[in-house]
């Protein structure tokens, strides 16, 4: 058998300088940005009244007409599937967690079987987001409903004017589930109103609102984090948040650094270690799915692979 041909002396040192560079480089590779937790939301429960207008007797118009007469009230499972929607709409475009589609919750939801059930008690709740692969499970309930007013006026000459409204009103109450501990989370009460001169802008608006006010809840109850993927100078970032992620021009934020993790003596479990500030950062400049953070606290190193967590609201 030939022998195999030696490599050049001056290639073999090249190789091993290149293997030798290589290797802190490797080293130092920043660490992969956390993951969205994955939430699953189950369907709501609740009583809500949503009137619909009837034929009244009488003329259909004027300020003499009498009051539309309310019909029944709307199949429940209407309003409970449009809640959910609007739920689950608000926390996808929050970008704080990583919803699971309905079509992957368990057959028990697909097959409707779980609207029929009741309330489930959060063993079981997070025993079906668990089944489902979610890290959470969101769970809770609504009350509400839509009125109907209606105001005669008498003017000059004796002239009467009509005014109808719709005033709507809606409290959801949502509480998270981990379904690894079970452990739940403080109760999250959000509240939404509406009012219009016709039933159905108002059941719209009523919708609009609940959507607006869970999405502030959720900024606020789940500061929004995100990775350094560059360094743009000694005081700027590109982190990777943006318009996908509801971010906005002016929010103020903190680069933060995770101290170790502790391994407790007695009962063996991971505590993680106290979070470190390190300086305080704002959006300069926002894009897509990446921004530009400015450093406005003190100046320190920067590197890709940094963690940075919001910490207020956008500037006027």
């Amino acid at each position: 058998m030939p022998a195999l041909p030696r490599p050049a002396p001056r290639l073999l040192v090249l190789t091993l300088a290149l293997l030798a560079w290589a290797g802190p480089l490797a080293a130092q590779e920043p660490p992969a940005a956390p993951a969205r937790p994955t939430l699953a939301v189950l369907p709501l429960r609740g009583a809500f009244q949503v009137p619909r207008p009837g034929a009244g007797a009488g003329p259909a118009l004027g300020p003499d007409a009498p009051p539309a007469r309310p019909a029944q009230p709307r199949p429940m499972l209407v309003m409970e599937t449009q809640i959910y929607q609007r739920i689950t709409m608000a926390l996808f475009r929050t970008g704080r967690f990583q919803l699971i589609e309905r079509e992957q919750l368990p057959a028990v939801l697909r097959e409707g079987a779980f609207e029929h059930a009741g309330l489930v008690d959060d063993a079981t709740a997070a025993a079906l987001g668990k089944q489902a692969g979610a890290s959470q499970v969101l769970v809770g309930t609504f009350t509400g409903g839509i009125g109907h007013s209606v105001v005669v006026q008498t003017g000059f000459f004796g002239r009467r004017t009509r005014e109808e409204s719709w005033p709507g009103h809606l409290e959801v109450r949502l509480r998270l589930v981990a379904t690894e501990t079970g452990a739940i989370s403080e109760p999250i009460l959000v509240h939404a109103t509406s009012q219009d001169s016709t039933y159905y802008h108002s059941y719209e608006k009523l919708l609009d609102d609940l959507t607006r006010a869970l999405e502030q809840e959720t900024a606020v109850r789940f500061p929004m984090t995100g990775t350094v993927i560059k360094v743009l100078s000694d005081r700027e970032v590109l982190v990777d948040l943006g318009r996908a992620q509801q971010l906005q021009k002016g929010a103020g934020f903190q680069l933060v650094e995770q101290g170790e993790a502790v391994v407790h003596p007695v009962t063996g479990r991971l505590i993680q270690g106290e979070r470190k500030v390190l300086t305080d950062l704002k959006v300069a400049e926002v894009g897509e799915e990446s921004s530009t953070l400015r450093i406005t606290g003190s100046r320190v190193p920067l590197r890709v692979g940094q963690q940075v967590v919001q910490a207020g609201p956008a500037a006027p």
